[in-house]
């Protein structure tokens, strides 16, 4: 019997247009002022560290039997399932009626923290990836 492992990632394409978009930030750099050129020199920063930890922290979320692994910054935290007493998502809603949640990621609540995982760092929906690793977890719970 195999073992089942999820594992969720930023998409290639996506890695692909923060390293583009770095090499623009930095290329419009050299065309402005000075206070735009500390602005762009900071965006294309941002978006190298971005690209950066997309090719070389894959995946952001990997998960079996015996619990969850999450990139969280530069780092990955592994915990077992029994440290794990929900996983959720944190969507903006459908009718926009409350503006304070606009937030579009999965979080995983660890009862002495909450790691908060953006959408787009998955690779997938963040519902379907909140309904499946709640699936590994609930046996476990």
């Amino acid at each position: 019997m195999t073992q089942e492992r999820l594992t969720y990632a930023v998409p290639g394409w996506l890695a692909g247009a923060f390293a583009a978009g770095s090499v623009a930030a930095f290329a419009v750099a050299t065309t402005t002022d000075t206070a735009g050129r500390f602005l762009f020199v900071v965006l294309g920063l941002v978006a190298a560290v971005e690209a950066l930890r997309a090719v070389l922290l894959r995946p952001t979320i990997r998960a079996d039997a015996g619990g969850i692994e999450v990139v969280t910054g530069v780092r990955r935290e592994r915990h077992p399932w029994t440290a794990v007493a929900a996983v959720g998502t944190l969507e903006p809603p459908a009718d926009g009626a409350r503006l304070r949640r606009r937030a579009n990621a999965v979080e995983v609540d660890l009862r002495e923290r909450l790691l908060v995982v953006p959408g787009y760092r998955l690779g997938a929906p963040v519902a379907e990836v909140a309904s499946e690793l709640t699936r590994l977890l609930t046996p476990r719970s």
